[in-house]
């Protein structure tokens, strides 16, 4: 995924398909465990949520989350700009290290906004 410029308020969940209706969170969304070879965003991500792999959680009437797919993986992750602290890049399967705001070899384990998590993650919109 190659974004030239910025990027702002951006929801990316690699996978998901919100179904002929197009409604996310309705009984025709399919997810599937996806991989992103490479993240490249040209300018600054402020306030942006990109997942690779993710499905709803349900429990009841509570659908406000997602969760990871074991599988879903981001190989590469190169932001050129400033990362605001409210962005996540999401994956179960990360690189080792990211390029973000033109640091090199950001260790993806330590930063909090390159996260392996497993589990539930709020709902963004």
């Amino acid at each position: 995924m190659r974004i030239n410029g910025s990027l702002s308020a951006a929801s990316i969940y690699a996978g998901a398909d919100t179904g002929p209706d197009d409604l996310p969170g309705t009984a025709d969304d399919v997810f599937a465990a996806a991989t992103l070879s490479a993240l490249f965003v040209g300018g600054n991500d402020r306030s942006s949520v990109i997942i690779a792999g993710t499905a709803s959680f349900i429990v009841g009437t509570d659908t406000t989350g997602l969760a990871l797919l074991k599988k879903g993986r981001i190989l590469g992750v190169t932001i050129r700009g400033a990362v605001s602290d409210d962005t996540r890049i999401l994956a179960s399967i990360l690189p080792r290290v990211a390029k973000l705001g033109g640091a090199q070899g950001v260790t993806t384990k330590n930063d909090p906004a390159l996260s392996r998590m497993s589990g539930i993650l709020p709902h963004h919109s």
